[in-house]
């Protein structure tokens, strides 16, 4: 079968590094691959297939203020992609992110479209006309199939945008899970750390995260916080300087971005993750499956899913020790109220409790293993089967 993965870029991100563990997967499997991308340099993963470079390629916000510049750039580039569907004879074609999503669809010829919803949308505030849930409600209802990556995302696509519900498969992102990864360098930052994974963002809440550090160093002087993602936006310097003029120090460490995450993720004691939306947490599943207790924040999106399935998602107001890892209640860093800072001092003190206790910590290694075998591309890659199994029968009879 020929297969087509159509996504914006081949590196720095969790949707680029679940395609192209999808493109390996189905490489395996003895599928003809092709990478319709926009990004010209290198691929920082190790994608399967040939990378098609498309030539019509534009910003994500720039031109999609105005109906006239939405409906331009979405035609040109669809128009290119459809002749390159045609010229590869692509059997099906999966796209990742709204922008590949929509041009799937707009580009679609006799193949099974199917696009894949990479998070939550709705809490996300995009102000491009690009995401209105009316253009997205339309056009997605198109697509063959929808695939979303937990339960709350396919509620949030029916709910808020009018995906009928028949159209979503459900199909969790596949994570490497631990490996024999190496590196030599001596660990300088004590048997107290805590790691975060994840690029520093207003989504991300860095900000709460080194709020709720400094109470819990209190009690423990020599914990440290290692951020470790992509360090160059605004929110980033912003984070920096605000920590250098308060704080000063050398207790949290920004690294940017690195590709080495096990050798931090095996010395750490925790795993903190404090997102204002969730969509599936990779670094969460890549840190449980190398024995690293989780805590996450119970925001919109997979987490709940994650550490305490089959579970339904309230409003929390204390710490809840689940299943799988610890969940902490919902605050928005970019709404501070009186209910938060008690908030804040809860998830503290229970965090320190968590690290001193080292019953509660082994059983969450031991679980946080049993359940990231979960997410496996082994298993993950039987339900991509069995969507693109589908999507051949339908289209060709067979």
């Amino acid at each position: 079968m020929n297969i087509a993965i159509l996504i914006p870029s081949l590196s720095n991100g969790g949707a680029e590094r679940v395609a192209a563990e999808i493109s390996k997967y189905f490489s395996n499997k003895g599928h003809n691959l092709y990478i319709f991308t926009e990004q010209q340099k290198s691929a920082e993963y190790d994608f399967a297939g040939k990378v098609v470079h498309l030539k019509c390629r534009g910003s994500y916000y720039s031109d999609y203020q105005s109906w006239s510049g939405l409906v331009r750039s979405l035609g040109k580039r669809a128009l290119e992609i459809r002749t390159l569907k045609k010229r590869y004879k692509i059997d099906a074609a999966i796209s990742f992110m709204e922008l590949y999503n929509l041009l799937n669809v707009l580009s679609k010829t006799t193949e099974r479209v199917i696009v894949r919803v990479c998070t939550v949308l709705s809490p996300r505030n995009y102000t491009s006309k690009l995401y209105m849930p009316g253009l997205i409600g339309f056009l997605y209802n198109r697509a063959d199939c929808v695939v979303t990556i937990s339960h709350y995302g396919a509620r949030d696509m029916v709910e808020n945008y009018g995906i009928k519900r028949n159209k979503i498969k459900i199909i969790p992102n596949s994570v490497e899970t631990a490996s024999s990864q190496r590196n030599d360098d001596e660990w300088i930052y004590g048997d107290n750390a805590i790691v975060c994974l994840a690029r520093i963002s207003e989504i991300k809440q860095q900000e709460l995260l080194v709020d709720i550090f400094f109470r819990i160093k209190k009690q423990i002087p020599d914990a440290k916080l290692l951020l470790v993602g992509v360090d160059t936006d605004e929110y980033a310097i912003s984070l920096k300087r605000k920590l250098q003029k308060v704080h000063g120090g050398n207790a949290v460490i920004f690294t940017g971005h690195i590709s080495h995450t096990r050798y931090y993720l095996m010395h750490s004691k925790l795993f903190m993750l404090l997102s204002k939306v969730e969509g599936f947490g990779n670094a969460t599943i890549e840190a449980m499956s190398m024995g690293v207790p989780v805590v996450c924040m119970d925001s919109p999106g997979a987490s709940r899913e994650i550490l305490a399935p089959h579970t339904k998602m309230t409003k929390l107001e204390e710490v809840e020790y689940a299943k799988y890892g610890v969940l902490v209640p919902f605050i928005d860093e970019a709404s501070p109220v009186f209910e938060d800072e008690r908030k804040k001092e809860v998830i503290a003190e229970e965090i320190v409790k968590t690290m001193r206790n080292r019953r509660v910590l082994d059983k969450y290694v031991k679980s946080g293993k049993k359940r990231a075998a979960f997410f496996t591309i082994e298993r993950v890659g039987k339900m991509w089967d069995k969507t693109i199994g589908e999507s051949y029968v339908r289209n060709h009879g067979r």
